[in-house]
């Protein structure tokens, strides 16, 4: 009985969340280490097949400084990909162009604004108040200073960050700009939809 606490850690079936002195760690079901209790928050990814389940999923690992949490993370092999120096990461799975088993793509967080992070290379820069996943051919919309753009998963600009509303359909988005309605194709191109 070395622990504080032992409790099952979400999103990684098998291992189990420790504390020890006010840290946290990762040990398995046979109590090997897996992670030192060096972390002040420990989680996985949620990165999720129905094939394999979480076999895949990494951790989003938090220490606490004086400007509150700062994340990092770490694959489901325990390499480091992420410093712990981020607001906030979350990990995309399922997107349809991409092998989310091999490339790991996440929108972080840093110094308040959000970038898009594919296999530790910055594809799209942090400098966005909000990144959302479409879900439609791999589409991110991106928001700045009250306006909205369209990235793609390989970091390229669909649509500029100048519209006041962006709106993904199936086969098309839907712009808004002032009173100005304008439909795009989904990489971007300018279509008539009368």
């Amino acid at each position: 009985a070395k622990y504080d606490s032992i409790e099952g850690l979400g999103n990684k079936e098998g291992e189990l969340l420790i504390s020890k002195d006010g840290k946290y760690g990762v040990i398995n079901t046979k109590g090997a280490e897996l992670i030192k209790a060096e972390y002040d928050y420990i989680t996985g990814d949620g990165y999720y097949k129905d094939d394999i389940k979480y076999a895949l999923s990494g951790y989003v690992l938090g220490i606490k400084t004086q400007n509150g949490y700062r994340y990092g993370y770490m694959t489901y092999k325990r390499k480091w990909f992420l410093d712990t120096e981020y607001n906030e990461i979350f990990r995309f799975g399922g997107i349809g162009s991409e092998d989310t088993d091999k490339d790991v793509i996440m929108a972080v967080k840093k110094d308040g604004q959000y970038g898009l992070v594919k296999n530790k290379k910055v594809i799209i820069d942090f400098r966005y108040q909000s990144m959302d996943y479409s879900g439609v051919e791999n589409l991110f919309i991106v928001t700045r200073s009250s306006k909205t753009g369209v990235y793609n998963s390989f970091g390229d600009k669909i649509l500029a960050v100048k519209y006041d509303e962006v709106d993904i359909k199936d086969t098309y988005i839907q712009t808004k700009l002032g009173d100005e309605t304008a439909y795009y194709n989904l990489r971007g191109n300018r279509v008539d939809k009368s």
